[in-house]
C-alpha cells in the first residue's frame, strides 16, 4: 500500500468517525476517545475522493389502483371491477353479491400471496351462468412485505335481464400455485 492510499484510507476513515479539524478534540459528551494531535501531509488531489449522498428513498405508499373500464362481456355484459388496498391477512376471504336494477354487485375479499397483488375483473357467461373471474397477479414494480395478504373489491355486473340467474365468482392466481377456486356459486334475482 502506497503513503498516499494508506492516508487517504485513514482520512476517510477518520471523517466517518472523528472531527474534521486535525488537532481538534472531541467534548467530553461526545462519546469519543480524543486523539493526540499529529502532524499530516496536506492532502493532494490524487489523494481525495469525492462521495455523493445516496438519493431520496420514497416512502409514501402508492395510491389505490383506480376502477377499470368496463369490460364486454358475453351478450351485452359488462364489468366495472374495483379493487380496494391490500393488507396483511390471516387468510381471511369472503365473497357475496346481490341483484338490482339490471345489475348484480359483488363484494369481497380475496386472499393473495402478499398484499401487493394487482387484482382484474372479467365476467362471461359459461353455461348459462354468469361467471364473474377475478385475477390475482404478482406486482413486479412493488418490493412487499412477506406475508399473505387480502385485498378488498368491488365489481358490477351491467346489462343483466330481468330474472334469477346462476352466478359464480371464480377466484385465480396465475403462475403462483396456488389453485383456482370458486368463492361464491349462487343464484342472483335482478330487477
Amino acid at each position: 500500500m502506497t503513503r498516499s492510499t494508506f492516508l487517504l484510507t485513514l482520512a476517510l476513515a477518520l471523517a466517518a468517525c472523528g472531527p474534521s479539524t486535525p488537532g481538534e478534540q472531541p467534548s467530553a459528551d461526545s462519546g469519543q476517545a480524543a486523539a493526540p494531535d499529529r502532524a499530516e501531509a496536506p492532502a493532494t488531489p490524487a489523494d481525495t475522493t469525492t462521495i455523493a449522498p445516496a438519493p431520496p428513498v420514497e416512502t409514501a405508499a402508492p395510491p389505490a389502483t383506480p376502477p377499470s373500464p368496463p369490460a364486454a362481456g358475453a351478450q351485452g355484459l359488462t364489468l366495472e371491477f374495483a379493487p380496494g388496498q391490500g393488507s396483511s391477512s390471516a387468510g381471511d376471504e369472503s365473497v357475496s353479491a346481490e341483484g338490482g336494477e339490471r345489475v348484480i354487485r359483488i363484494r369481497g375479499a380475496m386472499t393473495t400471496p402478499n398484499p401487493c397483488y394487482r387484482l382484474a375483473g372479467a365476467v362471461a357467461r359459461e353455461g348459462g351462468a354468469i361467471v364473474v373471474r377475478i385475477t390475482g397477479t404478482s406486482n413486479p414494480e412493488r418490493m412487499c412485505i412477506a406475508s399473505i395478504g387480502s385485498i378488498p373489491f368491488t365489481a358490477t355486473v351491467r346489462g343483466v335481464p330481468a330474472g334469477s340467474h346462476p352466478l359464480r365468482v371464480v377466484l385465480a392466481y396465475p403462475g403462483t400455485g396456488w389453485e383456482t377456486k370458486t368463492a361464491l356459486d349462487t343464484r342472483v334475482t335482478v330487477r
